[in-house]
C-alpha cells in the first residue's frame, strides 16, 4: 500500500510537535489525520466525506494543506482525481515531491 505526505509542518515551532495528513487512496478511510510525537500521536483515519467536513478544516489549515480540501470534495463527488493531479498540486504548493512510502 502506497501513503503519500500530503502535509508535515512544526506549526507550534516544536520539533516534537508535528502536524500532518497522509493519503491512503486505495483504502475505504484514505485520510491520516494526525498530530504529536510517538507518545502523544493522536489521529483519525477520515473517509472522503468525513475529511471534508468543517470540522476538521483547521486541521487542513495547521498543516498548511487546504489546497487539498479541493481535491478531497472533487474525489469525494466522485470525481476521477489520478495521483499525478494531486502530484502535480503538491508541487505546485510545495516547491517539491511530493513524498511517498510504500507500507
Amino acid at each position: 500500500m502506497k501513503e503519500y505526505e500530503i502535509a508535515l509542518t512544526h506549526p507550534k515551532k516544536d520539533p516534537k510537535y508535528p502536524v500532518g495528513i497522509n493519503y491512503r487512496p486505495d483504502t475505504e478511510k484514505p485520510i491520516h489525520l494526525w498530530e504529536g510525537y510517538k507518545w502523544c500521536l493522536d489521529g483519525a483515519l477520515l473517509s472522503l466525506d468525513n475529511a471534508i467536513s468543517p470540522q476538521w478544516s483547521s486541521h487542513f489549515k495547521e498543516a498548511g494543506a487546504e489546497w487539498f480540501v479541493e481535491l478531497l470534495r472533487k474525489l469525494a463527488a466522485g470525481e476521477n482525481i489520478s495521483i499525478e493531479t494531486i502530484k502535480s498540486e503538491y508541487r505546485k504548493y510545495n516547491d517539491a515531491d511530493l513524498p511517498v512510502y510504500e507500507k
